[in-house]
């Protein structure tokens, strides 16, 4: 087990350099497609790295000519590279500002396209949200992990509302999506990897059309409601 975890974050940390000299420089001349491609060999490395073997459901209910909010839940360091491997969309994050000291990771995700928020300055969360905003109305999927931080123990924790005020504000839909496996895998409280099954399941997306911002906590429950629907029961 610890040669096999070794193993696999060497190779992670491979993919994240070798596909970021290449996202990068992407990002940074706004080409979007280049950055998608290399987000998804990313996630594919990654997965591949970690002996996930992953299987997408419900990729008919996406309509890649229209932008999105995706709204999945979140138990392990695995799920963004899982969601990029299965979406067949690009998407940017939506993401707490700590992740910017994250070594290496921080500054890749920062040069191509991430919105950061500071949870703990609403001035500057409100600003980070009007920019995702922005960028969805612009054509771009923005991905936000509505819980907030990793599950601890992999059961869905109640998501929050910024996801939800962000999909009204920029009237795009909410395609939410549930992942099985990912905390079984790797747990959101230790380092260790485990090679199996890593499942995601693509729901149909939820109208926003005529929602207003007083709307928000009947789409974030109809939200998390479609994502609870195929998780694994307790």
């Amino acid at each position: 087990m610890v040669w096999r975890s070794t193993l696999a974050w060497t190779m992670a940390v491979g993919q994240t350099l070798g596909r970021g000299l290449f996202a990068v420089p992407a990002g940074m001349r706004g080409d979007m497609r280049g950055v998608e491609r290399q987000q998804r060999k990313w996630g594919e490395g990654i997965l591949r790295a970690a002996g996930a073997r992953l299987t997408v459901f419900g990729a008919e209910n996406i309509d890649a000519k229209r932008p999105y909010v995706v709204v999945s839940n979140h138990a392990s360091l695995l799920d963004p590279p899982a969601l990029f491997a299965a979406l067949p969309i690009g998407m940017t994050y939506v993401a707490k500002i700590e992740l910017l000291a994250v070594p290496v990771f921080g500054a890749i995700i920062g040069r191509t396209g991430a919105v950061f928020v500071p949870r703990t300055d609403h001035d500057r969360s409100h600003q980070a949200m009007q920019l995702a905003a922005k960028r969805v109305r612009e054509g771009q999927n923005v991905l936000v992990f509505a819980e907030g931080t990793r599950s601890r123990d992999g059961r869905l924790q109640p998501f929050k509302k910024g996801a939800f005020v962000l999909a009204i504000a920029a009237g795009a839909d909410i395609l939410p999506v549930t992942i099985r496996g990912s905390h079984a895998l790797m747990p959101a409280h230790g380092n260790k990897i485990r090679s199996g099954p890593l499942e995601v399941h693509i729901h149909p997306p939820i109208r926003t059309a005529g929602l207003e911002y007083s709307d928000r906590e009947q789409l974030r429950l109809m939200t998390q409601a479609a994502v609870a629907s195929l998780m694994p029961a307790n």
